[in-house]
């Protein structure tokens, strides 16, 4: 696991420097504060520093005083400098851009506009990092394999001709893994077209003898219920439930077979339109049902409408079904304003579910009722997570035993949404 990264804070004020540690706490970098320049210089002599944000008026040595040191110095030279400062004429900000910032902020600052320019220097910290550590580990292999040549090889064209060597069975190999790669690319589409044909075979010839298990079943009470007793009645019942159970089990696990390979298209979604149109697909199910819903309006959301819908039949559902036993039930849908983004949230005041068993809620076939209780497959909150974590967010989840249920979800950021259109 990379070390974290570390960020150099100088600023004489401790009020400034508080304010600092706490809008860059979200880039889980490790935080190291001066006071001066003296003591900044002190902690570069024990620290690797990814990024360094200097106050410019400071007592003693400023902060232009301090970056020219750190220029100065080889450990400290490529390290990227942020001025925070109130200076604001332009003669003060090309002063710092002729002694090396790579950025300069007016106070105050916006600290969202402070929190992405670290990030990004963060990053670029991490793929210097990445780009050296790659260099040396390819440096380490060519110094051995030149050690190999020269210790069997004592004349130069001899040399030559085993590096000339070595490059032809790199380039082989490059063009054999480009081969297998074409290879295990065709086969995993061979494989996914037989598990379209397989899931297609699930839905067709196994739902057809579950239904007519049912539909003899259904006959059998109806048209000779004189000739069987009520055990013989009730066993019927049974099979005929449990036919409905396992053709309900086949379709959800369809589903969620579907939502993880099916392509996803991105667009401008209207999930208040969508949450309305879920409740009164439910209310017509139950027309005699008095459930107190309310829906936040304009909630929008980037991402693939027909699995956002999955992921709010769900949701909704799941409140529907937990508050069905309970006196004046109540469904909430809202979205909430958070530092990573808005965070959708489904509560309602039903049976909820102990939170010790919250680590089983997104598994497969995981149920944290009696079937007598609630009906169910166990399906639905794993489909409802695949979905979210391919739009490149997160769902999580609290409640209180007896007081109800609230569901959180995220849909990521745009970069996320791209990486999986790719």
């Amino acid at each position: 696991m990379s070390p974290r990264p570390m960020i150099l804070i100088v600023d004489d004020k401790a009020q400034n420097l508080f304010a600092l540690e706490k809008t860059l706490r979200e880039t889980n970098a490790e935080i190291v504060t001066a006071t001066s320049g003296n003591d900044a210089l002190i902690a570069t002599l024990s620290h690797d520093f990814a990024l360094a944000i200097l106050d410019v008026q400071m007592p003693g040595m400023d902060g232009y005083e301090l970056a020219a040191h750190l220029r100065g110095e080889p450990k400290t030279r490529h390290v990227p400098i942020i001025f925070l400062t109130a200076y604001s004429d332009e003669q003060q900000m090309f002063k710092g851009y002729g002694i090396g910032a790579m950025d300069y902020l007016v106070k105050p600052y916006d600290p969202i506009v402070l929190l992405s320019k670290v990030l990004a220097f963060l990053e670029l910290d991490r793929q210097r990092a990445e780009i050296h550590e790659q260099r040396a580990q390819l440096e380490e292999v060519v110094a051995h394999r030149t050690a190999e040549l020269e210790s069997v090889n004592a004349k130069l064209l001899v040399e030559i001709g085993e590096r000339r060597r070595a490059e032809e069975e790199i380039r082989e190999l490059n063009e054999g893994l480009e081969r297998l790669v074409a290879r295990r690319t065709a086969q995993l589409e061979v494989a996914n077209q037989e598990l379209e044909a397989f899931a297609y075979s699930v839905s067709h010839d196994l739902r057809a003898p579950l239904r007519a298990i049912e539909g003899f079943s259904q006959a059998l009470l109806e048209d000779y219920e004189a000739l069987l007793d009520q055990t013989g009645q009730d066993y019927l019942r049974r099979v005929s439930g449990e036919a409905r159970r396992m053709a309900e089990l086949i379709r959800d696990l369809l589903v969620l077979s579907r939502v993880t390979r099916a392509q996803m298209h991105q667009e401008e979604v209207d999930l208040t339109m969508l949450c309305r149109e879920v409740v009164t697909m439910l209310q017509q199910s139950e027309p005699g049902r008095e459930v107190q819903i309310t829906i936040d309006d304009g909630m929008l959301a980037q991402g693939d409408p027909q699995l956002l819908r999955q992921v709010l039949e769900n949701l909704i559902g799941n409140a529907w079904k937990f508050t069905s036993h309970t006196p004046e039930a109540r469904i909430a849908v809202q979205s909430e304003r958070r530092d990573a983004g808005p965070t959708y949230v489904v509560r309602d005041n039903g049976a909820g579910f102990d939170m010790q068993y919250r680590t089983k809620l997104f598994q497969p076939f995981q149920r944290l009722h009696a079937m007598s209780e609630f009906a169910g497959t166990g399906i639905g909150l794993s489909t409802v997570h695949r979905i979210i974590t391919r739009h490149g967010g997160r769902v999580w989840a609290e409640s209180v035993v007896g007081e109800g249920a609230t569901f959180y979800f995220t849909l990521g950021d745009e970069q996320a949404a791209d990486r999986e259109r790719r």
